[in-house]
């Protein structure tokens, strides 16, 4: 079994095991390990032939994936939605041929995420929107596999470790499946989240009824985290200035192994990688309006496909090689670790959030100056200058 350093938590190894003897299991930090009841283990391995770290699956396609940007063209769609609502664009097509969708929903108690299977449009919202959580993937590797058995289409979405988990785990390809990831900065601990809703829910003497990561009432690029009590209060703060935002564009709660990546790369085993597309206002004006804009890399034959069979529902267009280049080094770049980051996680369970982020969690002298200047609005300004 992998070490816990290395493990990404992708729960391939709990969905592949005949005995059902590995569960998932928090650690000390709030990343879920998977833990195998060694009396009933059959010594089969087939835990450790599916992990993904130690035996991932490669596109071997040498050339690079097409890139799109594009967006949703319902207004409220985008407004509920990250970037551009490309996942629904998708989603809506597979449920209208009866089929399922996976993808993760926050808990009604707002303290965690799951992997969860929908089978209807009403319940599409749960999965809208980014959540900087890692999910539990639970058992939806083996509901996935048997809904794929029986024929009907899938469209299966996560992180991009999850994802090659998930087709370790099934072991051949399925035309019947669709897989889409992003790109992705790492995940925090359900631990560091539900910390931070708890200090959130005691300063406003309610419990958490919603959270939004994303939300755009200032609008995308300055886009909030909010949090929705039930006596309708609304705890709402730009994200890079909320406590947990803070704590994780400065990558100081990520799970180990977010900081060496083994799923950072360029051709991904994914058919369709979709992401923000920050900057698009210099590239493509026409595409910017501050609802949200996606990028979308299309990886293979069937993510070409789905993207023209959703083209009466976007706007897009097909980027140059130019415009590309520097929208590819995300699909490869890791987080750098925030040098007080085990200390954040060493004393979580005895301090309060806010007092942990301000003692373990201070940004760097490089994050701070780019802060200022994105709010003087002289951060796209400087970014120009220093190419030329």
């Amino acid at each position: 079994m992998i070490s816990q350093e290395r493990c990404c938590g992708c729960s391939a190894c709990v969905n592949v095991c005949p005995l059902n003897c590995i569960t998932m299991v928090m650690n000390g930090e709030g990343f879920f390990i998977p833990q195998i009841e060694q009396n009933k283990c059959l010594q089969c391995h087939l835990c450790d032939k599916v992990c993904p770290v130690e035996h991932g699956r490669e596109n071997k396609s040498e050339k690079r994936p097409e890139v799109y940007v594009g967006f949703h063209q319902d207004p409220e769609i985008r407004l509920s939605s990250s970037s551009g609502g490309i996942f629904t664009a998708i989603a809506e097509i597979i449920l209208k041929e009866q089929g399922v969708v996976y993808g993760a929903a926050m808990r009604d108690d707002c303290y965690g995420v799951d992997q969860v299977r929908v089978t209807s449009n009403e319940d599409l919202h749960k999965l809208r929107g980014s959540k900087y959580v890692q999910s539990n993937v639970g058992k939806t590797f083996r509901q996935a596999s048997e809904d794929l058995k029986n024929g009907r289409q899938v469209l299966y979405t996560g992180t991009p470790c999850q994802i090659e988990g998930l087709k370790s785990y099934l072991g051949k390809e399925y035309n019947n499946l669709i897989c889409m990831d992003f790109v992705c900065h790492g995940v925090p601990s359900e631990k560091a989240w539900k910390s931070y809703v708890q200090l959130q829910e005691k300063k406003y003497g309610s419990i958490a009824q919603k959270a939004s990561f994303r939300d755009k009432v200032t609008g995308w690029k300055d886009f909030s985290c909010s949090i929705y009590f039930e006596d309708g209060q609304k705890y709402s703060k730009p994200f890079e200035e909320d406590l947990f935002g803070a704590t994780f564009v400065r990558n100081a709660d990520l799970r180990k192994c977010c900081y060496d990546c083994a799923f950072k790369k360029i051709n991904r085993v994914s058919d369709i990688t979709v992401a923000d597309a920050w900057g698009i206002e210099q590239s493509k004006p026409e595409f910017f309006d501050n609802y949200g804009t996606s990028l979308i890399y299309v990886h293979s034959a069937k993510g070409k496909k789905v993207l023209a069979e959703i083209g009466n529902k976007l706007k897009f267009a097909e980027c140059t090689e130019k415009e590309c280049q520097g929208w590819y080094s995300g699909l490869t770049h890791n987080a750098e670790k925030h040098p007080q980051r085990d200390l954040f996680y060493q004393h979580i369970d005895e301090m309060p959030f806010d007092k942990l982020v301000r003692k373990y969690a201070k940004p760097s002298l490089k994050k701070r100056i780019v802060y200022v200047l994105r709010k003087i609005g002289l951060l796209d300004f400087t970014k120009r200058a220093m190419k030329r």
